[in-house]
């Protein structure tokens, strides 16, 4: 005979992690379980937000899993540099696990889904369990066909030799060299000597080399004066960065049951950052009176246009990053960005963006090959999604 609960979510990333925790502190009596197809969990990721991305109610149900708080930050590029006002904040995954355990979820790791379908979940081993609602959050599935660039990326934590002196996030720092299309290093203080550097690309390919990546991030730092000590933490990711709809997750509405996180598209499809939405969706189904899979699935893709900014338009800027500049060039579009305000930036990245906004983004010349900006309207060409693998040893 099955086992019963009240909620089952499959996959445990954010998307799914941030609704179990609300939902569990709005109906504590509810049985949920999390099945989780690694074996164990640990700080593998760190998931970052800035305070504007949310409403005062959702910053304060989140905020006791937030491990860090900068009232600013910086961004770098080849010909100007800046400080914005607006704070960055950090959940560290082990909090996001601890509060989980603390409220008292159920975790199943080292457990694969078979089969999903509205009120019921079969493990690869066979063992079924029943639940009112079923929740997907299992990823991007490998083998998807639509047009997207990726946003890749290898972060590491680190403790140096001597205190750094940094007081604030360094968001972007384009001055690197640009391989592998639009590069730039990202870096969070987290202690007096303790870093975390992390190289994002922008790229046509998913592949990582990760010791390279290693390599180069201990060489900037040391350009800047903070030479390491050791390297106490290692996390990589690759994420699609879309210039259209997923044509294939109209079939995962139809099987009736809720789809989250990247596999439903929910995160900002220009940055990447996948908290914000996920927080905000969590919020919204904490509130139905009812958790059944096929109602909520239908509210969840309804709720889509309320959780994330106007898709179609972030694609066209997708476009322009990918197809309309050269790959060593495309920083200059995140550079001309840089140039608007503080609020329109703010307002950017929370995917709030006003009626004059929209001309914002447009007005100037925006830098790219005024030959390829046909590219922004055509269709663009499908690929086979492919997550980032570690490469082989030697």
């Amino acid at each position: 005979m099955a086992e019963k609960y009240d909620v089952v979510l499959v996959g445990l990333g954010f998307a799914n992690g941030i609704l179990a925790y609300r939902l569990k502190q709005q109906r504590p009596d509810l049985r949920m379980l999390i099945v989780e197809k690694k074996e164990k969990l640990g700080g593998e990721y760190t998931w970052s937000f800035f305070a504007t991305d949310l409403e005062p109610e959702e910053m304060e149900w989140v905020s006791p899993l937030i491990g860090q708080r900068w009232d600013r930050h910086e961004i770098i590029f080849p010909k100007f540099s800046r400080t914005l006002p607006t704070p960055y904040h950090a959940i560290p995954s082990e909090n996001l696990y601890q509060a989980l355990e603390n409220l008292g979820v159920e975790v199943l790791l080292g457990s694969t889904a078979a089969e999903l379908a509205p009120g019921r979940v079969v493990l690869e081993s066979g063992r079924a369990v029943e639940a009112g609602c079923v929740f997907d959050g299992r990823g991007l599935r490998e083998g998807s066909r639509f047009a997207t660039g990726y946003q890749k990326f290898v972060g590491i934590d680190v403790t140096l030799e001597k205190p750094h002196n940094l007081s604030a996030p360094i968001i972007m720092d384009a001055t690197v060299e640009q391989q592998d299309g639009f590069c730039f290093m990202y870096t969070l203080p987290w202690g007096p000597d303790a870093l975390m550097f992390e190289d994002t690309r922008y790229s046509e390919t998913p592949d990582i080399d990760i010791e390279g990546y290693k390599h180069g991030m201990i060489e900037y730092g040391a350009a800047r004066g903070w030479k390491v000590k050791s390297v106490d933490r290692v996390e990589f990711g690759c994420l699609n960065v879309p210039m259209e709809h997923d044509p294939e997750l109209q079939n995962d509405w139809n099987k009736g049951v809720p789809v989250v996180g990247i596999r439903a598209g929910i995160f900002h499809p220009i940055t990447s950052y996948a908290a914000p939405p996920a927080i905000r969706l969590a919020e919204r189904i904490a509130r139905l009176p009812q958790l059944e899979s096929r109602a909520v699935a239908e509210f969840v893709q309804k709720s889509i246009p309320e959780v994330l900014p106007p898709l179609g338009l972030f694609h066209v800027l997708n476009r322009m990053l990918f197809l309309a500049a050269p790959p060593k060039e495309r920083y200059r579009v995140l550079q001309y960005f840089y140039t608007k305000n503080d609020g329109f930036v703010a307002r950017f990245y929370a995917g709030k963006l006003k009626p004059l906004d929209y001309l914002n983004l447009f007005i100037g010349v925006p830098p790219v090959n005024p030959l390829r900006i046909y590219r922004l309207f055509s269709k663009p060409k499908p690929v086979s999604y492919r997550a980032a693998s570690r490469p082989p040893a030697g």
